[in-house]
């Protein structure tokens, strides 16, 4: 009797247990769906606020007549020199000391808008702007052709921008977004497995090379992705590729009297330092991690559960690989831009997967992101939240909108290059440019040079040692310190003026 009432009484227990587990299913069955969808909207009105974010700071750029990051005037002017029918790559040697350090690919884009507007820096800016959304785009597509899914897609587009290493350098006059659209674009077409498309694609990684030379990541990703697919037409297109690339350098070798090769491949040969390297890598993991969490889930999905090969995963590792040349001297951010946008790609993917797959925990990819656009976080809004900041390496100098103050002192600067008749020296040139000058030098090309054993600066400092220049202008003092000693020896400060959180000393010649 004893043994029969436990029984029912147990019996009892778990119908009460089973009845309340069922309530709770039950209830939650009823508001995870509204928790999804709430987190949904929100997530996507974020990405959208990211994307105004970015649209705000390249306006604030487009109309800043001046450098707003270093170099950004050299690479105008490489433009500038195309469109006059002039060579980019000369002896750094002798007056105007000028040669690019990059492949023409930006530099002839720059030419074609200098020729229909004029040499205006928010040419640059425009064309790199407009290829960083070109770029935003295409890894959308990407993920629509791999998942058929436009909201994974779209979400995938739109955390590609939003990344705070994307932002700072998406509206610069630079030539790392036009690379990397190229690469994306080109992986994008080798993905489809067609041979037209896979032409076209193999044309864009070369474009990408021939943009900014880092773009071997890309084009090793695409043939490695050829090759594993189909082995002989991997082989061959690599083949085709491979004689493109070292044909045209020759060329232009061979035109340039051998300054090609110097000015790109040996002048771009840096210190290296190891911390730095470790310092820009562990901010990298540590600002993107959601996104690096998410590819790897879309790289385990793609490669073991489907079985398919893609140049996603590719690209992904290549570029981590290839991004460790960050510890160079003069690298930054830019670095990444590769391994951010595979990322983007095999993260829409994994949130395909999870749309598809694992509907009852649809609330956890709109949180992801949610947590994502936390880590993202970026002016111009990084102190509108007490204890939020960009935390990027380059946020001291990059991102910030410019100020009426900018404005006025670049006016000033320029003043004292238009004032003057004779020749301007200047670690940005965007004053000379602004006020119709002649660009003389090429700061860090020069330093790079002389650090090689590739430069002589005899010329230079006989130039600076007759008082040549009617204006001498420093804010980084990166030119090599013989250099730096005959500006000492001749020149005399007159102002010390700020623009763009840097400080610009300006010297005439001394009496």
């Amino acid at each position: 009797m004893t043994f029969s009432v436990r029984l029912e009484n147990r019996g009892s227990w778990l119908s009460l247990w089973e009845r309340q587990s069922s309530n709770k299913r039950h209830r939650a069955a009823k508001w995870l769906p509204a928790l999804a969808w709430a987190l949904t909207i929100a997530a996507g009105l974020a990405l959208v606020a990211y994307l105004s974010l970015m649209l705000v700071y390249g306006a604030s750029l487009m109309a800043f007549p001046f450098d707003y990051d270093q170099g950004e005037g050299f690479d105008l002017n490489s433009g500038l020199m195309f469109s006059q029918g002039h060579s980019i790559y000369n002896d750094n040697t002798f007056y105007p000391y000028y040669s690019s350090n990059y492949t023409p690919g930006y530099s002839l884009a720059v030419a074609g808008g200098i020729l229909l507007f004029g040499p205006h820096l928010w040419v640059g800016r425009l064309i790199a702007l407009l290829a960083t959304l070109a770029a935003g785009a295409l890894v959308a597509l990407a993920v629509a052709d791999e998942t058929h899914d436009k909201p994974a897609a779209a979400a995938a587009g739109l955390l590609f921008l939003a990344s705070n290493y994307v932002y700072h350098i998406a509206p610069l006059a630079r030539v790392n977004t036009l690379a990397l659209a190229c690469a994306v674009a080109g992986l994008y077409l080798i993905a489809k497995r067609r041979t037209r498309w896979i032409a076209l694609g193999v044309v864009f990684l070369f474009i990408a090379v021939y943009t900014k030379q880092t773009a071997l990541d890309a084009v090793a990703a695409g043939l490695a992705f050829l090759v594993l697919w189909r082995w002989r037409q991997g082989l061959a297109w690599g083949a085709g590729l491979g004689a493109a690339g070292v044909g045209t350098a020759y060329w232009l070798n061979r035109a340039t009297g051998g300054q090609f090769y110097i000015n790109t491949i040996a002048g771009n040969v840096n210190d290296f330092d190891w911390w730095q390297a470790a310092s820009f890598f562990g901010n990298f993991f540590g600002s993107h991690t959601v996104v690096l969490l998410l590819a790897a889930m879309g790289t385990v999905h793609l490669l073991v559960r489907q079985r398919r090969l893609s140049p996603w995963p590719f690209y992904l590792g290549v570029g981590i690989v290839a991004a460790i040349s960050v510890g160079k001297w003069g690298a930054g951010e830019s670095y990444f831009l590769s391994t951010i946008a595979a990322g983007s790609v095999l993260s829409g993917i994994a949130i395909a997967h999870f749309r598809r797959r694992l509907p009852a925990w649809a609330w956890v990819v709109p949180l992801l992101i949610l947590v994502q656009l936390r880590l993202f976080w970026h002016a111009p809004v990084d102190n509108l939240v007490p204890g939020w900041q960009d935390t990027g390496p380059q946020a001291e100098v990059l991102g910030h909108l410019v100020t009426p103050e900018d404005y006025a002192n670049g006016w000033r600067i320029a003043s004292y290059v238009a004032d003057t008749p004779r020749p301007v020296l200047a670690e940005e040139v965007g004053f000379n440019l602004a006020a119709g000058k002649p660009v003389v030098g090429n700061t860090t090309q020069i330093k790079n040079l002389h650090a090689a054993y590739m430069w002589d600066d005899s010329q230079l400092i006989d130039a600076l040692e007759r008082k040549e220049f009617g204006v001498v202008i420093l804010n980084g003092q990166q030119y090599p310190k013989t250099v730096l000693d005959a500006i000492g020896r001749n020149y005399r400060e007159v102002a010390f003026i700020p623009m763009n959180r840097f400080s610009y000393m300006v010297l005439l010649p001394a009496r």
